[in-house]
Formats: structure tokens, C-alpha cells, sequence
């Protein structure tokens, strides 16, 4: 377990601090100290923060383009019915994203980190690379890619691979975005049925 003078020594001398997605406790206590963090999801590796303009400032994000979130469970989708939860239940936690109100929302079907947005409470989440560049594909490019921002991040070690991108269903227009693993049309196709 870390304690302040640790944090502060690694900080001063400019040094990564790298923790294993079995340590929990100190992964959520640094989400909820400020800190993001980079590691791998249920899909491709990603940054997180329960603070918007983090995200917008560490991937130089042009505010224009939205971010994600990650949800532990659908009482956190804020105007979502008793029958699209029920259907979005059977699918999550999946690598499933779903556009609610024009904002995008995930339960990561990654049960570490699930574990970390249960104790969090929702999240701020995107894809870990420089806007416009290749996202990171593991731990050590993340470090070498976020080398400015050590007092800010904390890099997550995980065993997990590198998957491909999620699916994302937009639900105000009942389109698809994007396929990833998982074929969108299985949820459009439940939705559709209940409008």
C-alpha cells in the first residue's frame, strides 16, 4: 500500500506510478483523489477519471468530440426505462457501449475493473493515445506516451490482452456506430421491438 510520502517521492522524481489491477482499494482511492488512470479495459486500453476535463487535457481532446462512461450498473443512465434496462441487463456487462441522450455509457465486462466502477461510482473513460494518434497497446507504450503527466496518472498492470473496439449502439436514433466484437444489431433489434 502507498502512503503520502511514497507518492510524493516517486512524483518529485518524476518516476511512473505503476499499480497491478489486483490493488483495488488504491486504485479507487486515487480515481477519487484526483489521479486517472491508463489500463486496460474490456477492450482496448483506455484512460479514466472521475473528472471530465482530464480526459479532454491529458489526450489533448478537442471538447467537440465526446467521451464515454463507465457504469456499474442502469440506475445510473439517467432517464433510462424499466424495459430498455431490462434488455440492456441481458447484454451487459459486455463491451457493449449504448449513446443514451446523446452520452455514451458502458458496464465493462472486465470484472476488475467492473470492481474498480462499482466502488467509484460512473466514470469518465476514452481511448488511451494522443487525440489523432495510435491508441497505446500496452503498459510500457502508455508510460512512454504519457511521460508529462506522471503526476497525474496512474498506470494500471493487468493481464488481460489487447482486444479490438467496443460496439456502440446509438439509442436516440437507433443506428449503430460502430461494430466491434459484439454485433450491435442484437440490442437495436430487442429496442425496436419495445418502441
Amino acid at each position: 500500500m502507498f502512503y503520502f510520502s511514497q507518492w510524493w517521492k516517486i512524483m518529485k522524481n518524476n518516476i511512473p506510478i505503476v499499480l497491478d489491477e489486483t490493488q483495488t482499494d488504491e486504485i479507487v482511492k486515487a480515481l477519487k483523489n484526483g489521479k486517472a488512470i491508463i489500463g486496460q479495459t474490456d477492450t482496448i486500453f483506455g484512460i479514466m477519471s472521475s473528472n471530465l476535463e482530464d480526459i479532454y487535457e491529458l489526450k489533448q481532446r478537442p471538447k467537440e468530440k465526446k467521451v464515454g462512461c463507465f457504469i456499474s450498473n442502469t440506475n445510473q443512465i439517467s432517464g433510462l426505462n424499466e424495459k430498455k434496462a431490462g434488455i440492456l441487463n441481458k447484454f451487459w456487462p459486455s463491451p457493449i457501449s449504448v449513446v443514451i441522450n446523446q452520452i455514451s455509457y458502458r458496464i465493462p465486462g472486465y470484472k476488475p475493473l467492473l470492481d474498480i466502477v462499482k466502488k467509484t461510482g460512473l466514470i469518465f473513460q476514452s481511448s488511451a493515445n494522443i487525440s489523432g494518434k495510435d491508441v497505446v497497446k500496452n503498459i510500457e507504450e502508455a508510460i512512454e506516451v504519457f511521460k508529462d503527466n506522471y503526476d497525474k496518472v496512474i498506470f494500471i498492470k493487468t493481464k488481460r490482452k489487447n482486444s479490438v473496439n467496443s460496439t456502440i449502439v446509438d439509442l436516440d436514433n437507433m443506428k449503430i456506430i460502430r461494430n466491434g466484437e459484439v454485433d450491435g444489431n442484437i440490442i437495436l433489434d430487442e429496442i425496436k421491438e419495445i418502441k
